[in-house]
């Protein structure tokens, strides 16, 4: 008898869940039974399953549940089956099962009881030699995530576990055990981060969580799949972050977790305002201001419209601009093939200039890379990131980038900025140099004394009580509620630029800020020997 059920989720995607179960079923000998939970797909795939794989149990599902709601109803109906399965394998329906994925990902829980949670390693789609991570642990102080084993695979080296906070979700098998201690995951979430918060649980509860390099599957490139929809991957992202983070983090910690979290956001709006970019602007917002409401659940149905037309004219530099580009820096955030990309459409659109490709330390993927004209720069430091908003105006005369959600302030003292979307089309934004600069040393102030108010505000708040534990298998199909109801407000449309009253506001705003802006000007050059001098000594130790 089974001992193992694979729970694989779909929506809409026909064709790739056609090949990620025929790679799971050549994988090796079908040890395990099979589950299919469908969100409400209207591609055909229900059809495709009950033709080609009859024996697959399905779930169907009326409406889209989610990532949550959707492996959720897998959990219960697995929970609740009288075969008593003993494991839990998760699948996304967009991944490529590697030969011996299964034997390979049971065999911790074999070895040690105490292990409840265990992740495949996450191969890239297109280099199956590459690790995108083996589980990833957590900064308890400021968020970041550390993905472990990232880089080139040793395939002849022998399996590995890696410790880790949480592993992603593409392909995770828990101990049915641990899952009824732990419980289900958050129905708040939606999508996004509820495999991070589960993760979370488990290693309070006790329980290993660890990855494992003796179990592969490929998967299309985490930065690339939340680049694609800038507008509901910046809303979904942050907000379900900022929930995660709030449930999960404890003082002193949260103080500073919170406030970079505030501040990174922030300054990502001021960035894709600046920049005419009112759709991403927007939907950071609504994402800072649906979390501290508690308007969790399915985002709003209009994140998913295409985006609108910037006010920006695109393919061409802004009207009145007659200085020619000869040195432009691309600014290498995605994967090495989009940077690639991104070069050749600069080098056609900018045949006279000279474009270098910039890599900021401490991305391997790109680091391992040959990209064309490759420099890369350190920012590792406060005292590197201000020499290069030194060197950087004086270098280039324009730099791009793929629409991303954080600006470096070196690039914002370029007087041009070129920016790219998925589909290489481009638009131009202009910098008034000294006067964008003060500008946003303005900004800073504001948004240093906001992300702090809200930084007290969440720390004060006490999260609310989440019932976890609702294991048997609903008799009708189960939609989860958020804690305020699933009825969303009426938010106006997207893409609108704000109003010439705010932006008077705003302006009168910032110059009675000037005063504190040349205040930090003046600090900043005068710590500037200090912090040099602060990281000689570190290097020296």
């Amino acid at each position: 008898m089974s001992r193992t059920i694979a729970i694989v989720l779909n929506w809409n995607k026909r064709a790739t869940l056609e090949v990620m179960l025929e790679s799971l079923l050549a994988s090796g000998p079908l040890e395990f039974d099979i589950v299919v939970v469908d969100n409400g797909s209207t591609d055909g795939s229900v059809e495709m399953l009950r033709e080609r794989y009859p024996w697959i149990h399905q779930i169907v599902n009326a409406t889209n549940l989610g990532g949550t709601g959707g492996f959720n109803r897998g959990m219960q109906y697995a929970l609740s089956h009288p075969k008593g399965y003993e494991f839990l394998w998760m699948l996304d329906n967009d991944v490529i099962v590697e030969p011996g994925a299964y034997r390979g990902i049971l065999q911790p829980f074999l070895d040690d009881p105490r292990v409840g949670m265990v992740g495949s390693t996450v191969l890239l789609l297109d280099d199956p030699n590459y690790a995108q991570e083996t589980g990833v642990c957590i900064d308890r102080s400021t968020g970041a995530f550390i993905r472990n084993g990232e880089g080139p695979l040793d395939r002849n080296a022998p399996p590995r576990l890696y410790e880790a906070d949480y592993s992603a979700a593409c392909s995770l098998m828990t101990r049915a055990t641990a899952v009824r201690e732990v419980g289900l995951w958050d129905p708040a979430y939606f999508v996004n981060f509820d495999d991070i918060e589960w993760g979370l649980r488990f290693n309070r509860k006790g329980w290993r969580v660890v990855g494992t390099t003796g179990s592969l599957v490929r998967h299309e490139s985490f930065n690339d799949r939340r680049a694609q929809n800038p507008v509901f991957n910046g809303y979904i992202c942050s907000r379900n972050a900022l929930y995660g983070f709030w449930r999960w983090a404890q003082p002193p910690q949260s103080f500073r977790l919170f406030y970079r979290f505030f501040r990174g956001l922030r300054l990502a709006i001021s960035a894709y305002e600046e920049e005419g970019c009112f759709d991403e602007a927007r939907a950071l917002r609504l994402a800072i201001r649906d979390f501290e409401r508690g308007r969790m659940g399915p985002p709003p149905d209009d994140l998913r419209l295409p985006a609108a037309e910037p006010d920006t004219p695109r393919n061409s530099l802004p009207k009145g601009y007659t200085r020619p580009l000869r040195r432009i820096a691309l600014l290498a955030r995605d994967n090495p093939d989009s940077c690639r990309a991104m070069h050749a459409r600069l080098c056609e659109h900018f045949p006279t200039a000279y474009v270098e490709t910039v890599v900021l330390t401490g991305n391997p993927e790109l680091d391992r890379s040959d990209l064309p004209n490759r420099r890369s720069i350190d920012i590792t430091t406060q005292t590197r990131r201000l020499m290069q908003s030194v060197f950087f105006p004086l270098h280039y005369d324009a730099v791009a980038s793929p629409l991303s959600l954080y600006r470096h302030f070196f690039e914002r003292l370029v007087p041009i900025h070129i920016r790219y979307n998925q589909d290489l089309t481009w638009w131009v934004a202009r910098r008034s140099g000294l006067g964008a600069t003060v500008r946003h040393l303005g900004q800073r102030v504001i948004i240093t004394s906001t992300s702090l108010w809200q930084t007290l505000r969440t720390v004060a708040r006490k999260p609310w009580e989440v019932d976890y534990h609702q294991f048997e298998e609903p008799d009708d199909l189960l939609i989860f509620e958020s804690r305020n109801g699933s009825h969303w407000h009426e938010r106006g449309k997207f893409g609108a630029p704000p109003s010439s009253a705010r932006r008077v506001g705003m302006t009168v705003l910032h110059a009675l800020l000037l005063p504190f802006a040349a205040l930090t000007v003046a600090a900043v050059a005068v710590t500037m020997p200090v912090l040099a001098w602060v990281d000689r000594r570190r290097g020296r130790r």
